[in-house]
């Protein structure tokens, strides 16, 4: 048993009773081995008597602050540099290397612009040097931690590493030019919160070296590119998808961690950063973090105002331009949400009334000198989009008056049931006058002439082709941004149709109890038109989703994939007289359902993203 003699302030048994450590009554405290005995307690109990030095500090006591540290979260502080990673010090990075092979000089970038991406033509993106040879050593010391991310790499967690600082220590430029491709080829035209030309400049001149704000902004655009295309087109299975899209999230968090300690304005990007990170979380599955993504992005939007007209005037066209995008975004995400699960209604229209949507023109029209019109006959994927934001105002409307609370009288009743009637004329015309490359062409109709019998077989073979070979290069059709949107804007349309055909049916139902009139015959009133057949709505949802390429339903994704299941739900609970033609509706649509099941599973990681 060792004893620290400098020190008398108690032994450990003592100090961990709260007691006072009494010295031993056989030799007087004066005499020089008196602290290698032990105390009286620990003597008269047979305890281990270890005397513990205490130091004493002036000051008040310190608080434990390792609950907020960076080891606790993953990380070690960087040995030089700044963490948020600005600075003219934050070049790349030193790279360890084992003996076998030893690190050669830092490539420098040297960006070239390749062709045109996307809907837009004359885009680039800049081509990346190889990989950073970023190799791990078990044996790694404290003063050259590894510039990598511990969850990147499966490193040992006695050796952190600090937070990246730029693009290249969180993976090779290669993956990173066909991510940000891909983002614009597939995810850009349903969800265009990024001004093109700009972001691929800043992406070339390498902004996320100096820009922590930039850089965390990129790190989600990777992250919800990964989670939102076939992941064959990024030649990588679902584990590394998974793991690469939670580092981007979890080093994006970590690069705007300074917004918590530091009084600055909010930017737009914080709001993109938010609202693309919510799309990540959806769709691993974790849920609450989605609900806290979109509530801090919808929060912010209002903080900056982009609700209101008057807080656009004097802004930079770009800026302008992107501000009216994310606000309308949100505004679509926050519609299907209390739609589709039943949620709160957060930003109502009302809020936005004088708001005017995006201008319809592509990026490269929109400069910091102004807008120029779009070129004749040029269509822009913004008119799309614009066809979309206006489906949902629709079902804004719809969805407050069936969540109406008011006591119902005969006579809002009969100002409801036309309400609704416009509502649908309404939807009617927002998708009839749109630019041709924007409507939909069916190609059958399944109410005169039913499906092989195998129909479903061969689609679900279809789209298995298309995952599979997805990745092949050019026996892949290439992606028309158009017919995307035209699956967008068909599944949305049908889906506030249905929406407002329960909302007749269910406020026909109270007029009939007050009434006591039978409901069926009570469409006439008031100038009310036929109820409009539920078996229309979704045999034209299934002759659509069939006259479209299999890569266009695809790339919708479960956001598709949920609202045709939405439709076939509703389909089954707003027939007041089920026929046969509606039975067979059904059971064609639930046929199809099951086929766009392989869809769903193509994008999930082994979780319900539609649960609670």
């Amino acid at each position: 048993m060792a004893y620290d003699t400098t020190d008398a302030s108690g032994c450990g048994a003592c100090r961990r009773g709260k007691r006072r450590c009494e010295p031993t009554p056989l030799v007087p405290a004066s005499h020089p081995d008196a602290a290698k005995l032990p105390c009286a307690r620990c003597r008269r109990f047979a305890l281990e008597c270890v005397r513990i030095q205490v130091p004493r500090r002036k000051g008040p006591a310190k608080v434990d602050l390792s609950a907020y540290s960076d080891a606790v979260n993953g990380f070690a502080p960087p040995s030089t540099g700044h963490s948020g990673g600005s600075g003219a010090e934050l070049g790349l990075l030193e790279m360890s290397a084992t003996p076998a092979q030893p690190p050669g000089p830092t490539p420098l970038f040297t960006p070239t612009v390749s062709g045109g991406i996307g809907a837009g033509g004359s885009g680039g993106i800049q081509e990346w040097p190889g990989p950073v040879d970023r190799r791990r050593s078990s044996a790694m010391s404290g003063d050259d931690p590894s510039p990598v991310m511990p969850g990147l790499t499966r490193a040992s967690s006695s050796h952190l590493a600090p937070i990246p600082d730029s693009l290249d220590q969180v993976t090779d430029g290669t993956t990173v030019n066909t991510i940000i491709k891909l983002f614009f080829d597939y995810v850009y035209p349903l969800t265009p919160c990024l001004h093109r030309p700009t972001f691929l400049a800043d992406l070339a001149a390498r902004r996320d070296k100096t820009d922590p704000i930039f850089f965390a902004l990129t790190l989600t655009v990777l992250a919800s590119t990964l989670v939102q295309v076939p992941r064959n087109l990024i030649n990588m299975d679902k584990e590394e998808v998974e793991h690469l899209a939670r580092v981007c999230v979890k080093v994006a968090r970590a690069k705007i961690g300074f917004v918590f300690e530091e009084s600055i304005p909010v930017e737009i990007s914080f709001i993109v950063i938010s609202y693309l990170e919510g799309i990540v979380h959806l769709l691993l599955g974790n849920n609450t973090a989605h609900v806290m993504c979109t509530a801090n992005a919808n929060q912010l939007a209002l903080a900056m105002r982009l609700n209101e007209e008057a807080s656009y005037e004097g802004l930079d066209p770009i800026e302008s331009e992107i501000r009216r995008r994310t606000y309308w975004l949100l505004f679509q995400a926050d519609k299907s949400a209390a739609c589709m699960r039943a949620r709160t209604i957060n930003l109502r229209l009302e809020d936005a009334a004088s708001l005017r949507l995006p201008a319809e023109v592509d990026d490269e029209q929109i400069t910091h000198g102004g807008i120029t019109m779009q070129a004749p006959g040029r269509t822009s994927i913004i008119a799309g989009f614009n066809v979309v934001t206006n489906l949902f105002r629709i079902m804004n409307d719809a969805l407050l008056l069936q969540r109406r609370k008011a006591p119902p009288t005969v006579d809002s009743i009969l100002a409801d049931l036309q309400n609704v009637n416009n509502l649908r004329e309404k939807v009617i015309d927002t998708t009839k006058h749109v630019a041709p490359k924007l409507q939909l062409h069916n190609t059958m109709d399944s109410r005169v002439s039913s499906p092989a019998h195998d129909w479903e077989a061969k689609l679900e073979a279809r789209f298995l082709d298309y995952f599979h070979s997805a990745g092949d290069g050019p026996s892949v059709p290439i992606l028309n941004s158009f017919l995307v949107l035209q699956g967008n804007i068909l599944v949305t349309q049908s889906v506030v149709r249905l929406v407002l055909l329960h909302s007749k049916e269910a406020l026909l139902s109270q007029l009939a109890a007050i009434t006591q009139m039978p409901a069926v015959g009570l469409g006439n009133l008031a100038g009310m038109q036929a109820t409009e057949p539920a078996e229309d709505i979704a045999c034209e949802l299934l002759d659509g989703l069939n006259s479209l390429p299999v890569e266009c339903v695809a790339t919708n994704g479960p956001s598709l994939v949920q609202k045709v299941r939405f439709v076939a739900i509703q389909l089954m609970e707003c027939s007041i007289a089920p026929s046969s033609t509606t039975a067979r509706a059904q059971k064609l649509l639930m046929q199809f359902l099951s086929v766009l099941s392989v869809i769903e599973g193509m994008y999930t990681f082994g979780r319900d993203i539609s649960a609670e």
